[in-house]
């Protein structure tokens, strides 16, 4: 995938508010959840277990995990992407964070949570240290209105 030009991660708005909320739910510490679906589109949200909660760290429940791929193989599912929180930092991956991107194929989704009011969510791709910006867009399902694109390359 590190030679591919990066694909559009897009969500409905009820999955980005699901993610949102999620990550709200447990701050001031990180949270972290995988994103399920097909060809870049998100059609399961499954939050996750920070098994390190710091504000500055993020460490996925391992039995957890191998259950939710287990369960999105099963439903015919892929990995689209993982999402974690930034509560006080910019939505950019992190040392640490780029360290940890295991899944080259799948988008990373940060959310900073510096003006709690209005969370800034960025998307990227993680391949051998190099961090590339997507576009992370919101498309309604309602037929006439716009998509809202939170962040481009």
């Amino acid at each position: 995938m590190a030679d591919e030009e990066p694909r559009d991660i897009e969500m409905e708005p009820e999955s980005f508010r699901e993610m949102i909320e999620h990550l709200k739910a447990h701050a001031p510490n990180e949270a972290c959840g995988i994103l399920a679906g097909t060809d870049g589109r998100v059609v399961r949200v499954y939050p996750m277990t920070n098994v390190e909660p710091t504000p500055y760290s993020y460490f996925m429940d391992p039995k957890e995990q191998f259950a939710v791929m287990k369960e999105m193989r099963k439903e015919g599912l892929s990995l689209v992407g993982i999402y974690h929180s930034h509560p006080a930092t910019t939505p950019y991956p992190s040392r640490k964070d780029r360290d940890l991107a295991f899944y080259p194929e799948a988008a990373t989704v940060i959310v900073s949570f510096r003006d709690p009011a209005e969370p800034e969510a960025r998307a990227y791709r993680i391949a051998e240290d190099r961090v590339t910006p997507i576009p992370l867009v919101v498309r309604p399902r309602r037929a006439g209105e716009k998509s809202r694109k939170l962040s481009a390359a």
